[in-house]
């Protein structure tokens, strides 16, 4: 009891961990060794080879009998045997024609392994065996059939053996090049007792390591991942039966058969005086956000690249099956060699091909307009091409040129991208923390004390926790720029069917070219990267990509029932988007009515904060994280974890409020808020709503999980409504000119170009974060030093990737959306590079005279006071 007591850490008891890590790390070694020594004594060495060739010509043992069918001598003659190299011999696959042979003659070398366990015996006790001394003939028979049984049910190749004798025996001449197998591998880890739940050893040694004698016995370094799952790291759920057993008073003794049980653990804990809950809670915690399916201990192996990862996982378990050990280990099928030759899916040569096209017509394109303006003569500058508009739309001149847009419109609603901007960066340095918990922790040390335990705790973590505010920023910015691009004319005869189906392809087209690049980026990722855990970058990211391209494209993968299953995560905003933006026509026209507006807008937020709480009171599907206490399986914990995150009854209300300040911000730009003080009121109340509603939601304690109900859903339904007036109000303020001194410096010149470019840096940062996470090749604790300097360099990389995809794909498939539903035929080239928003919502503006007018409503013709 004291010495488990010592040793707990965190909540956590650490001699299980340790005892494990050990007990896993020892049995390998041993695995190994054994693995070394039976091929040595099964394929025999070469001395032996030597030494029985030589005492055949004697006459002292004839160990190869011509009268035996399997005898060598059917295959060679044993003068020119004699007189060939051994290391020839183990070469030409002599050995693998003859194990079946060696098998059946190991009987008659029977006296050389005696001599070697007496002078291994020897050695350790410090003294000989007599001469006379010898092994009863029973105990010889039972060592010969065991050791047979042994080698045969390990099924390892001829192949495999030959390569790990010839390990052997190249040690045996003192050779250092062998021993860099047993160095790549980290047998004995550190940082056991603070928490460590993989050993990957040295990467880059292992796949460097080739024989001197490559070209002839192709023995190179292979690098693979063994891992051993950790059942005391998935979180218990209660059964009705562990319920009643809990209700009782504390048993005088603990049922050691039925440890297993929620209540019987609970008990067990208590006793160690440890707080069962919370630990429970995290665990639970820990594997709703975890994308590998399970918590394992993974151990790098560096062994020959002749023996397969299936022949050494099914040697080892094999080794295990005597001793009733329950751990069964598992060596992954992707290992890594040295210039492993590149397979390419069928995915993979499509985004190619895709990608080539697009810089192929970037750069026809780009050349075309250098020559309308720089080289074309002066007599024909002045001549119009119906076709140039045609063919400058993937130019990445004027799609650049895009990006420093200077109209009045860019310089009144650059404050609300300069406010999203913010939010992604912010995002992106919270993702770093958080992204190596969604891996399982497999790729840091100090899980258990490092900045990870900070993550439910501190409060300088509270962005990271409050995720959901972020999204929320998203969905109101969209709101709002959607709402000043389409805002509805009086006329309710103009609303007709024809517009609306236009309207409602537009929009799919809008969302869909800005998945585009971030698709083709994860299929194209798991190219250039490598590392110990690289690849579950495929199985974590390209995998959804490839079997859940519909749901992403038809933009309902917000109601998967994981973010495990989504194919770019954070385009489960963009399905949410989409659908909320359908509504935008029919809300937008009832604004345009000052009292219908308004009673439209209360029924929105009313109807919106109902729906929001439907799935929790009518589904009883409780809110993660705060109720992960209540959850009953991991299964509903991911469900609950995507829905609540960017389910599109969730952000209704956020998405209304946005609505109607974009409806403001476009028509009714100068409206009469009152006197100084009641503006200087205006400022204060609304900028303090998002502090109230982020401390509040820092009073709910998901591992603790006794918050009071009432306080958690007044939170959960008031607190989007503050945060989204809060800041609502401020990009209303900064967008009519109230903004003062915030407004010019969200609207510096250097700001806009690259605050246009957020919203698709958004979509890539789990792919570009992920790609330094997964290819890293030795672990460390996280600090804040090292993720800060990364993010930088991450961050570089992400604005880089989003304006190739910019002018590639987004910005040209403007211009054909365009094009293709006449919208603005009378454009000149200049006026192409009309303004484009980081949240991809100026597409809503549909110029039809037959349908609704959308010329804007604050020209002084068009004002409605």
């Amino acid at each position: 009891m004291d010495r488990v007591k010592r040793n707990k850490v965190g909540g956590q008891i650490v001699p299980t961990i340790r005892t494990t890590t050990t007990t896993f790390t020892t049995t390998i070694t041993l695995i190994i060794s054994l693995l070394i020594l039976s091929s040595s004594l099964s394929v025999s060495s070469t001395r032996i080879i030597r030494r029985q060739i030589s005492s055949s010509d004697n006459g002292k043992m004839n160990m190869f009998d011509n009268n035996d069918d399997l005898s060598p001598t059917s295959f060679f003659n044993m003068s020119e045997l004699k007189n060939l190299d051994l290391t020839q011999l183990l070469e030409i696959n002599f050995i693998n024609k003859s194990v079946n042979h060696y098998h059946g003659k190991l009987k008659q070398v029977q006296s050389s392994l005696r001599d070697r366990v007496k002078s291994m015996i020897a050695d350790v006790r410090g003294a000989g065996f007599g001469s006379k001394s010898n092994f009863s003939p029973e105990l010889r028979q039972k060592l010969n059939n065991t050791f047979l049984k042994f080698i045969e049910e390990l099924e390892l190749s001829p192949y495999c053996l030959a390569s790990l004798n010839h390990l052997r025996v190249e040690m045996g001449e003192r050779r250092l090049w062998p021993l860099r197998f047993l160095d790549a591998m980290e047998l004995l880890p550190t940082g056991t007792i603070e928490g460590v739940l993989s050993s990957v050893g040295l990467y880059e040694e292992c796949i460097n390591i080739a024989s001197p004698m490559v070209k002839w016995n192709d023995i190179r370094g292979k690098y693979c991942l063994a891992k051993v799952r950790l059942p005391f790291m998935d979180p218990s759920f209660p059964e009705p039966s562990d319920l009643e057993i809990e209700s009782r008073p504390l048993n005088k003794s603990i049922d050691i058969n039925r440890l297993s049980s929620y209540a019987k653990k609970k008990l067990l804990l208590e006793k160690l005086n440890v707080d069962f809950d919370i630990l429970n809670n995290k665990l639970k915690l820990l594997q709703m956000i975890n994308m590998l399916k399970g918590s394992y201990y993974r151990v790098g192996l560096c062994f020959p690249s002749t023996c397969s990862a299936s022949e050494l996982e099914r040697a080892f378990n094999k080794f295990l099956e005597p001793f009733q050990n329950p751990i069964r280990i598992e060596i992954e099928d992707k290992c890594s060699v040295l210039d492993q030759e590149l397979v390419l899916n069928n995915y993979q040569r499509v985004a190619i091909i895709v990608l080539v096209a697009f810089g192929f017509l970037v750069g026809i394109s780009t050349c075309y307009e250098y020559y309308l303006t720089n080289i074309r003569n002066n007599d024909d500058v002045n001549k119009s091409n119906v076709y140039d508009r045609y063919l400058i739309t993937f130019s990445a001149i004027s799609n650049t040129r895009s990006l420093f847009d200077e109209s009045s419109t860019d310089r009144r609603l650059c404050s609300v991208d300069t406010i999203v901007l913010l939010f992604v960066c912010m995002e992106f340095i919270g993702r770093s923390y958080v992204l190596p918990v969604f891996y399982g922790m497999m790729n840091i040390k100090r899980p258990l004390n490092g900045l990870p335990k900070e993550y439910f705790t501190a409060r300088k973590f509270f962005f990271i926790r409050g995720s959901s505010f972020a999204a929320c920023t998203y969905v109101l910015a969209s709101g709002i720029i959607l709402a000043y691009n389409i805002c509805a004319y009086k006329q309710a005869s103009k609303l007709s069917a024809t517009f609306y189906i236009k309207f409602v392809v537009n929009r799919w087209f809008s969302y869909a070219r800005r998945l585009i690049g971030p698709i083709l980026l994860v299929y194209l990722i798991p190219l250039i990267g490598d590392g110990p855990f690289w690849h579950y970058y495929e199985q974590i990211y390209s995998d959804p990509c490839k079997y859940n391209l519909l749901p992403t494209f038809l933009f309902y993968s917000n109601y998967a029932s994981s973010l495990d299953q989504v194919c770019i995560p954070p385009s489960v905003i963009l399905s949410t988007l989409f659908y909320l933006s359908l509504l935008a026509p029919f809300i937008l026209f009832l604004y345009n009515y000052k009292m219908i507006g308004y009673i439209v807008l209360f029924s929105l937020i009313v109807i919106g904060s109902i729906a929001s709480v439907i799935p929790k009171f009518v589904f009883g599907l409780p809110v993660a994280p705060f109720e992960i206490s209540t959850m009953s399986s991991v299964a509903q914990a991911k469900l609950s974890f995507i829905h609540y995150f960017a389910g599109t009854d969730q952000l209704l209300v956020v998405f209304a409020i946005g609505l109607f300040i974009g409806f403001l911000i476009k028509c009714k730009p100068n409206i009469n808020l009152g006197t100084t003080f009641t503006k200087l009121m205006l400022w204060v109340g609304m900028l303090i709503l998002p502090f109230i509603s982020t401390h509040w939601n820092e009073g709910f304690k998901p591992l603790e999980g006794n918050f009071s109900q009432f306080s958690f859903v007044a939170w959960f339904i008031l607190s989007k409504i503050m945060w989204s007036c809060g800041f609502g109000w401020l990009m209303f303020a900064c967008c009519t000119g109230r903004g003062g001194p915030i407004n010019d410096l969200m609207s510096m010149q250097i700001v806009r170009p690259i605050a246009r470019l957020a919203f698709g840096v958004y979509l890539n940062h789990i792919t570009i974060l992920s790609f330094r996470q997964l290819s890293k090749k030795e672990l460390g604790p996280l600090t804040h030093i090292e993720i800060l300097t990364d993010d930088i360099s991450d961050l570089v990389i992400a604005f880089a990737v989003s304006y190739a995809f910019y002018i590639m794909i987004e910005r040209p498939f403007y211009h054909w959306i365009k094009i293709i539903f006449q919208l603005s035929t009378e454009e000149t080239s200049k006026q192409l590079t009309k303004r484009f928003s980081a949240n991809d919502l100026e597409n809503g503006k549909l110029g039809q005279k037959e349908e609704i007018d959308l010329k804007p409503l604050n020209d002084p013709m068009n004002i409605r006071h």
